[in-house]
This record gives structure tokens, C-alpha cells and sequence, in this order.
């Protein structure tokens, strides 16, 4: 009987756990809105006080706005889509629980309908015992008038027997007898046959009485059992009842809550409002930068013309002064005095076009030298290493982390550092190196730990900016482990110029121009990191790595060079 009562108790239950469950996933998504709408908030003024920073120095225009926009649209629709969702999961749960009381009251509509009838039963069962006792009563007082009448007649019988001893005649004795005999004899057959009479009906009394006990034993069973049952649906009522006040108020507390989100949502919808207009004047300030970063652009590129111009005719009145006095020709300078004109064996003057023909003709001291590769339009200083009978050129180094190389694709093309210390030499004279003879790279590396390694390839190449200086390498060697064949045929990204083939900005995340691929396996002109770094230092991997050093992503190294010598001297 109390069997739907559980079941509307476990549903009840389960509800419950589904409402607690709603409130923990909405109070959750609340918190993690309102830090999401914090984080932009900051993100996006951050993003337009380092863009208005680095506007005079390295032209920032990446903008981040795009992003924000989507993850704030992403954001609303969220809230939007778990407000309607929570509401529709409460509007469920109230019908749910609506039918669920229905069923119980019918439930205990029919439980009293039962109780009444039985009761009913029982009333009646009670009072035909009662008329059975009263007939039981009247039999008995009947039986007990039997008896004396019986008693009498034997006392009258007694008498007259006394009386026939005392007759003196035998005749009188005789016909006294014969009267008396005859009369006794009609006595006691009415009595034998009201006797028997009476012996039956008591014993049909008695099977009746008996019959009525087994009936009232089970009557009384099954009252005791449905007693039972009153109790246990009532225990159910109660609890039901309890459970039933527990889901009120929950509900009423997801009510009060589902109010609170409405309101956090319509705060989130003013701040996202805020950052929208917030976002429109940033926008207009990026755009004001962008304008005045092409002009800087334009400058710059006319500035750069006139200083190719002025360094062209710096080195024709050198090359003069050199060639008046023969006495200088062929002489070698030191490190603070770099030559520019050498003498070949044929008695020729003809300028260095890398660190090896440097070396060939007698420099043996590493430092700043001048060159000019095929196509260049000036002398280039430039590191050159001389060991290994051989001049390594430098075109990159990273040994301190005091430059920074997030830049952008027009500072990479040109180069930028310090010949004495960290640099990149730029993907023009790359392309020029790269295509006048054949090269041999060697990376040069070491970590935090001391420890060093290498890795030297018989192939690299550098295409021209048409085909965004396209990576030509292949033929590994050394102890680091290959890292860089992963990116073989792969164009130059920077900040600005995404050229990976990755769905994301490689070079945006990763913060450095490399030849991305999908992202790396190296990436040497990253963030300078102090070896093993995290996440929580950093969003994505974006330190100074090669891959197969450390076999991870998140080891910085300490020192990193990158050289080239001809592949034939």
C-alpha cells in the first residue's frame, strides 16, 4: 500500500539532487562569468595601453578586440541559454511535483475509503456477534428453565413414590401407579423430545459461535494489518509532507537564486555594454594608431633609403681613402677596428662577403666585422666566430633576454640588436647569404644546468620576401636532436603575419618571429623564460625551445646561437 509513496519519495529526492545540482552549475557559471567579464575588461584596456606604449617604438596594432568581442558574445549567449534552461528545469520540476501530490492525495483518498469499509465490516461482524451472544444468553436461560422443570418432575416423581409406598391397598397402589406411570411416562418423552430439541440448537449454537470467532480472528487479522498499513502510509505522509516543505523551499531559494543570475546577468549585460563602448573607443584609438603607425611605416621605409643612400657613398669615399693609401690594403684590424677592403692573393681588392672569406684571408680573432653579400646595397656589421679553422656567421643569439623579440614582419625583415649581443641579422641578408653560396647551419645551445649541445645541418636556405622567406633545411647532425626539419618548407610568421597552418596565430601566442608550422618544434626567438616554466607563468609555451633537448615544450634555454659556414670552403 505505501509502495507509490517511496517511489514519489526517491523522485522527490532525485528532483532535490537535480535543483542542488542546477544551483552549484549556475552559481559556478556566475563566478566564472563575472572573472571572464573581469578578464576582458582587463584584456582589452591592457591590450590599448600596450598598443598606445608600443606605438613609438615597435608599431603594436595586433588587435585583440576581435576576441573579445566573440568570447563576450559566446559569454552572453551562455547566461541566456542557462537562465532559459534553468527556468524550463523548474517549471519541470513544479509540475513534477504538483503531479506527484495529486497522485498521493488520491492515494489517500482510496486508503481512507479501504479503512472506512473495513471498518464498516468489522462494526458489523462485531454486532451479529453481539446477537449471537444474546441468543446464546436466551438459550442458556431457557436450558436453565429445562432444568428446573426437569428437577421439579423428579421431585414430583420422588413424592409420588413415597406416597405409593405408603398406600396401604395394592389396588389402590396399583391404579395410582398405572396413573401415575402413564403420566410420568408422557412427561418424560416431552421432556426427552424438548431435550434433543435443545441439544441441537446448542449445538448448532455452538458450530455458529465458533464460525463467528474464526471470522472475528480474521477480521481482527486483517484490522491489525491495515492498522499496520495506516501507520506506514502516515510515517509516509509525514515524511512527504517534510520532503514536500524541503522542495518548497528549495524552490523557493532556486527562485530567489534564478533572480540573483537574472540580476548578475543584467549587471554582466551593463559591464558588457561598457566594455563594448569602451571597446569602440579603443577601437577608434587603434585605428588612430594604425593610421599613424603606416605613416611611421612610410617614414621609416624613406629613412632607411636615405640611410642605404648615405652609407653607399660612406663606403665609395672609403673604399677610396683605402685604395689612396696601399700601405692600409691587406692590413688586418682588430676587433674595434673592423677591415672592409681586402687584398686577394692576386693582388685584387674585393669586400668580405661572409665571416669564412674573413677567416681565409687571415682573421683569426672573433668580433664585429663588415661584409656585403651579393646584393647587398651597404656593408653589413655583423659577429663573426672564428674557430674551428673556420669564420661561423651569426645570425642570431639569444644570451640575456634584454631584447626583446616579439616584433613585428617589417623589423624581422631588417633585423634589430646588437651585434655583441643578442640579435637577429634579418630575413633580407638571410635570403642573401643563403642564395650566394651553399650553407651549413649550426645551432649552438645550452641550458640553465650547463650543459650544452648542438646540431649543424648541411642544408639552409632562405627564400626572397615574395615567398614570405620560405624555410629550406634538411641534413641533420649533432647531439640536441632534430628540431628544426619539422618546419622545412614553412613561410616566416611574426606577430603581424600569420603564415602557419595552425586554425591560431603561432607567432601571435608564442611571442617571436619563427617559421611556424603547426605550432613548433622550435621556436629559438621566443620569450626568454628561466628554464622550466608553467602555465601559470605563462598562457602558452612560448619560450626560448628546442623540443628535443628537454623532450618538452616548457624548458627555456640560457644560451641559443645560430651560425653559418659554406657548406665547400
Amino acid at each position: 500500500m505505501w509502495r507509490p509513496a517511496s517511489i514519489l519519495l526517491s523522485t522527490t529526492t532525485n528532483t532535490t539532487t537535480t535543483i542542488m545540482m542546477m544551483l552549484t552549475v549556475m552559481t559556478t557559471m556566475t563566478t566564472t562569468m563575472t572573472m571572464m567579464v573581469m578578464t576582458m575588461t582587463v584584456s582589452v584596456r591592457g591590450g590599448a595601453g600596450e598598443g598606445a606604449g608600443a606605438c613609438s617604438s615597435t608599431f603594436q596594432v595586433w588587435q585583440p578586440d576581435q576576441d573579445v568581442l566573440r568570447q563576450m558574445e559566446h559569454v552572453q549567449l551562455a547566461v541566456h541559454n542557462l537562465t532559459y534552461f534553468c527556468q524550463a528545469q523548474a517549471a519541470k520540476a513544479e509540475v513534477k511535483v504538483a503531479d506527484r501530490m495529486t497522485q498521493i492525495q488520491n492515494m489517500t483518498w482510496r486508503l481512507e475509503r479501504d479503512v472506512m469499509s473495513m471498518q464498516v465490516t468489522r462494526m458489523d461482524v462485531e454486532l451479529q456477534t453481539t446477537k449471537m451472544s444474546a441468543e446464546m444468553s436466551n438459550l442458556k436461560r431457557e436450558l436453565d428453565d429445562y432444568d428446573r422443570r426437569v428437577d421439579d418432575l423428579e421431585l414430583d416423581l420422588y413424592m409420588l413414590r413415597n406416597k405409593v409406598k405408603d398406600s396401604g391397598t395394592r389396588f389402590e397402589r396399583a391404579e395410582l401407579s398405572t396413573d401415575m406411570a402413564s403420566m410420568l411416562k408422557n412427561s418424560v418423552g416431552d421432556l426427552k423430545a424438548e431435550w434433543l430439541l435443545m441439544k441441537r440448537e446448542i449445538e448448532a449454537l455452538k458450530r455458529e459461535s465458533r464460525r463467528l470467532q474464526k471470522q472475528r480472528g480474521r477480521e481482527n487479522n486483517s484490522s491489525l494489518q491495515v492498522s499496520q498499513e495506516v501507520r506506514g502510509v502516515s510515517s509516509s505522509l509525514l515524511s512527504l509532507q517534510s520532503r514536500t516543505a524541503l522542495t518548497e523551499d528549495l524552490l523557493r531559494r532556486l527562485e530567489s537564486r534564478v533572480s540573483k543570475v537574472m540580476a548578475d546577468c543584467m549587471r554582466l549585460e551593463g559591464s558588457l555594454n561598457q566594455v563594448k563602448a569602451e571597446r569602440e573607443e579603443h577601437r577608434s584609438q587603434l585605428s588612430t594608431l594604425h593610421s599613424d603607425s603606416v605613416s611611421l611605416q612610410e617614414r621609416v621605409g624613406e629613412l632607411q633609403v636615405d640611410v642605404n643612400r648615405l652609407r653607399e657613398r660612406q663606403d665609395a669615399m672609403h673604399a677610396r681613402m683605402l685604395t689612396g693609401n696601399g700601405g692600409m690594403l691587406g692590413g688586418r684590424t682588430g676587433e674595434n677596428s673592423p677591415g672592409f677592403v681586402i687584398q686577394s692573393a692576386a693582388g685584387e681588392n674585393f669586400i668580405a662577403r661572409d665571416c669564412h672569406e674573413l677567416y681565409q684571408t687571415g682573421y683569426r680573432t672573433s668580433g664585429v666585422y663588415h661584409i656585403r653579400p651579393v646584393g647587398a646595397l651597404y656593408l653589413i656589421p655583423i659577429y663573426c666566430l672564428m674557430i674551428n679553422s673556420t669564420g661561423y656567421t651569426v645570425v642570431q643569439r639569444r644570451v640575456d633576454g634584454l631584447l626583446n623579440f616579439n616584433r613585428r614582419w617589417l623589423e624581422y625583415q631588417y633585423g634589430f640588436g646588437n651585434p655583441y649581443g643578442e640579435l637577429w641579422i634579418g630575413n633580407d641578408l638571410l635570403h642573401l647569404l643563403t642564395h650566394q653560396k651553399q650553407y651549413l647551419l649550426r645551432v649552438d645551445l645550452a641550458d640553465w644546468e650547463g650543459k650544452r649541445y648542438w646540431a649543424e645541418y648541411t642544408q639552409f636556405q632562405v627564400s626572397d620576401s615574395s615567398q614570405h622567406y620560405r624555410l629550406k633545411v634538411s641534413g641533420y647532425t649533432g647531439d640536441a636532436g632534430d628540431s628544426l626539419s619539422y618546419h622545412d618548407n614553412m613561410a616566416f610568421s611574426t606577430e603581424d603575419v600569420d603564415n602557419d597552418l595552425h586554425t591560431r596565430h603561432c607567432a601571435a601566442e608564442n611571442q617571436g618571429g619563427w617559421w611556424f608550422h603547426s605550432c613548433f618544434s622550435s621556436n629559438l626567438n621566443g620569450v626568454y623564460h628561466r628554464a622550466w616554466y608553467s602555465q601559470a607563468s605563462s598562457s602558452y609555451a612560448d619560450g626560448v625551445v628546442w623540443y628535443s633537448a628537454k623532450e618538452s615544450e616548457f624548458y627555456s634555454m640560457k644560451t641559443v646561437a645560430m651560425m653559418l659556414k659554406p657548406k665547400t670552403p
